[in-house]
């Protein structure tokens, strides 16, 4: 029996590791640390679900125990798709709402500097203005010289 149970265990253990895999692998964009961080929740649940299988098989705990930390397992794979899936979203939603961010201070700034050229040319086309006037005045003032 406690064969049998060693085999569950690692069936499991394979069936854990192959979900959270599968999904690592989709996550292209993703860097080193931040996949094996990842990595850290289903390896932490084939550790929670190993060590009382492991004592089921020495210390010949009930069936129900066993059964219930099999179904425990199973069940934890499409909930671990259900994470990844999710944190994939959040991390895909920061980095656009963090280029929104960047574009629109980019737009701020070209804004600004849009206004400050104006306002710069308009006082370059006073004062171009202003030196015609005082040209015209200072020729008018030959002339009658």
């Amino acid at each position: 029996m406690s064969s049998l149970k060693f085999a569950v265990l690692c069936v499991l253990t394979a069936y854990l590791l192959v979900v959270a895999f599968n999904f690592i692998t989709k996550l292209r964009d993703a860097r080193l640390m931040q996949k094996l961080l990842c990595m850290l929740f289903p390896i932490s649940q084939i550790c929670l679900i190993a060590f009382p299988l492991a004592c089921s098989a020495r210390y010949g705990l009930s069936a129900a125990v066993y059964v219930s930390l099999i179904v425990l397992g199973i069940a934890c794979g499409p909930v671990d798709l259900l994470l990844f899936h999710a944190l994939d979203q959040a991390c895909r939603w920061f980095d656009s709402s963090s280029k929104v961010n960047m574009l629109q201070e980019q737009l701020r700034v070209q804004s600004a500097l849009r206004q400050r050229s104006r306002h710069e040319r308009d006082q370059a086309n006073a004062l171009r203005d202003q030196l015609r006037e005082r040209l015209e005045q200072a020729r008018a003032d030959l002339r009658a010289d």
